[in-house]
């Protein structure tokens, strides 16, 4: 398996209504070596790089499905404050690392605002 087959589908969205349906995959990758990319990481930075994409992904999913599902107000605040610093350290990495690429960003950040605005409506 390459680069790129182990970095694909890293950052599935939760969407904000209805709770199981899951915004289209947002993470896309190519290879350090696609192209006329100057950069070259070795395989333990992609590695490292890959696993911190993965744990954030899931954290950013699941905690935006539990401030999609909450009923408290304090834990919704606090889970989409955790979303957002999460989106935020993605967006770093991608930057940082052009082998990860992050797409359908804008669907990601409708449902959080979905989420953020029903929040206001408690």
């Amino acid at each position: 398996m390459n680069i790129v087959d182990k970095l694909k589908g890293l950052f599935l969205g939760v969407a904000a209504e209805p709770a199981e349906r899951a915004v289209p995959q947002p993470v896309q990758t190519r290879s350090s070596e696609a192209g006329d990319s100057a950069h070259k990481f070795s395989e333990s930075e992609v590695l490292a790089v890959k696993l911190r994409a993965e744990d954030a992904t899931r954290l950013l999913n699941e905690s935006l499905k539990i401030a999609n599902q909450s009923k408290s107000l304090e834990t919704r605040n606090s889970r989409l404050q955790t979303v957002r610093d999460t989106l935020y350290e993605l967006e770093d990495l991608a930057s940082k690392y052009p082998i990860l690429h992050l797409t359908n960003l804008q669907e990601v950040e409708a449902s959080i605002s979905a989420v953020e605005l029903e929040t206001l409506s408690l």
